[in-house]
Formats: C-alpha cells, structure tokens, sequence
C-alpha cells in the first residue's frame, strides 16, 4: 500500500514538473508543450488512474483525486476532508436540489484555492464564523444522501463556477459582487 501511494506522489511531482516546465517554455515552443500535455494526460491515465482507485475504494485509506484535464488541476482530497466537506454540502444545500449542492462544493473548494481562506476543506469549513451548520453543530449529526455525494464528485471533476466564494440564504452577503440566485441561496464572488 505504502509503495502504491510512493508511486502515485512521483507521479504527481512529475505532473507538476510538466506544468512548471511548460509555464517556463516560451510561446514559440507551443508545439513541445502540447507534446508534454499528451504525454502527461497519459501518464495519468494509464499509471495513476487505476493504482489510485484501488486506494481510494479501501474504506481505511479512500483518498479522491481529481483530475481537470488541460490546465493540470488535481484535487487529492483524504477520507476526513470528504467526509466534512458531505457533511458541509448536505447540512448548507440539502433542499437546494443536485444544483445547489454543486454550487455550495464550489463555493468551499473554491475558497480552498484562494489565497484569503484556509488551503484546506477542514479549514474552509471550520474557519470561525463562515458556516451556520458549523456554529450551530448541524454538521456534526447529519446524514448524507447519495445526491450530495453525487454533486461533490461531479465538482471534483470539472467545477461548474470557480469564482463564487460566498453564498447566504435571503440576499447576497455583503461581501463581493453579486453573482446570482439558485433556490434560497444567493451566491457571490
């Protein structure tokens, strides 16, 4: 097991020596970075995908991994930070339908990646005073429906919006720019 996982992070640094390369090869050399490409969505592909499903179905170890194709992004998420992250999703979006479901996982994984939140899902998720399910303790005893996994794995594979950080029930939040309205939630970037 532990050398599967070994293997899976070479591969990984590999993937992103790839990308750091190719941001460095100037515009001129498009051709040889395509050629990069390729053989990086293979190597995925071929080495990583399969190695890394047979990790992530053991109940002790399920680890996910997403991969966005083109621009590299991949998302290696442990058992503890889905767990939170279905237990945040369903306590915030369980009436919101698969949609808001969807919308609600991007508005945590999005925040993940910005620089003006915690870079993980336990620390989006637990930063003081962001979550009503969290202050509340909601999150801690709820169960969660297949649909909600089913809108974190389609977010996990390709996000639907990557640039709305906060969503509020009644009215936009007063942070950030008005985005738009699904069900009871108003989502802002």
């Amino acid at each position: 097991m532990k050398f599967k996982v070994l293997i899976i992070f070479e591969v990984l640094i590999f993937l992103i020596s790839i990308i750091l390369l190719s941001l460095t090869i100037k515009s001129s050399k498009v051709e040889a970075i395509e050629i990069e490409r390729i053989r990086a969505d293979k190597l995925f592909n071929e080495q990583i995908n399969e190695e890394v499903e047979e990790v992530a179905q053991t109940e002790e170890n399920r680890l996910t991994i997403a991969y966005q194709g083109e621009d590299y992004t991949l998302t290696i998420i442990s058992k503890e930070d889905l767990d939170v992250l279905e237990r945040c999703v369903e306590a915030e979006a369980g009436n919101q339908g698969l949609l808001g479901k969807q919308y609600v996982t991007d508005v945590i994984l999005n925040r993940m990646y910005s620089d003006d939140y915690p870079n993980s899902i336990i620390g989006v998720i637990y930063q003081e005073n962001q979550f009503e399910v969290v202050n509340c303790g909601t999150i801690e005893t709820i169960n969660v429906s297949e649909e909600t996994k089913e809108a974190i794995q389609l977010e996990l594979e390709s996000r639907l919006d990557e640039s709305i950080i906060h969503f509020k029930t009644k009215d936009y939040h007063k942070f950030g720019e008005p985005m738009f309205q699904h069900k009871d939630h108003y989502f802002s970037k």
